[in-house]
């Protein structure tokens, strides 16, 4: 049997093109090979990136309470003595931070309201009125005893005890009482820190906060396996540890 020109021709380009797949099947693998390695690799740094960023989320959440812990407060038998009730969280918490548990921690901690005592107060009575230096948004603050949004700290007060009690408030001034002095004077100038407690911990995956501004713990962060704090009392450092997934 004897092959037309076109057949020979058809039969000598399929056979080239089974040559030319052998010849290319090992580059091919190779190719293949870079990139699933550089698709895994991606993956796997795309995870890191998105785990960092919950971890550092997390940090950022805590940086301020643990910054301000016990800013002008008393400690020790007198940090209670400063509220005018120590039955309800977070009054009844015996100290400015601890952890109840390795995977919980609690901190009392001051924040800067921007605006300043406009004069000298002098008082003889327990209680006084400051003015401030610029308005302050009135939801900053309660006349509550049980709410931790109805106490300031005012650090030029010269007494021991410089958290005072909101009986009432405006958007320029608020009238304050003091739990345990009914003589003291205060600096102008001096800046008006609001009195926030704060409880974190990780549960089921998620960092949650209970800010005591608010009513409820609130989930804040996801992707948050285990956290575990330590308090090291004499060097005044906490230690975070935590495992955050991609």
């Amino acid at each position: 049997m004897f092959l037309s020109k076109n057949s020979s021709h058809k039969a000598f380009t399929m056979i080239e093109i089974l040559l030319a797949f052998v010849i290319a099947l090992p580059t091919l693998l190779i190719v293949s090979r870079a990139t699933v390695m550089v698709s895994d690799s991606y993956w796997r740094m795309l995870d890191r990136r998105i785990a960092i960023s919950r971890a550092n989320s997390v940090f950022a959440l805590l940086k301020e309470p643990l910054y301000h812990t016990g800013f002008a407060m008393q400690t020790g038998n007198e940090f209670c003595n400063q509220f005018y009730s120590s039955i309800t969280e977070p009054f009844s918490w015996k100290c400015a931070i601890s952890c109840p548990t390795s995977e919980k921690i609690r901190v009392f901690y001051a924040v800067p309201l921007y605006t300043l005592i406009k004069n000298n107060i002098t008082t003889e009575s327990s209680s006084c009125d400051v003015d401030f230096t610029s308005t302050v948004d009135a939801n900053q603050f309660s006349v509550s005893a049980y709410n931790i949004k109805s106490y300031v700290i005012l650090k030029s007060a010269n007494i021991e005890n410089k958290v005072f009690r909101i009986v009432s408030a405006k958007n320029n001034y608020i009238r304050v009482t003091s739990q345990t002095d009914s003589s003291y004077s205060i600096g102008k100038n001096d800046m008006v820190m609001g009195l926030r407690a704060i409880e974190a911990s990780v549960d089921n995956g998620i960092f949650y906060t209970n800010d005591f501004r608010t009513s409820g713990v609130q989930p804040r962060i996801d992707g948050i396996c285990k956290i575990h704090f330590a308090y090291d009392e004499a060097k005044k450092n906490v230690i975070v540890t935590l495992i955050a997934t991609g």
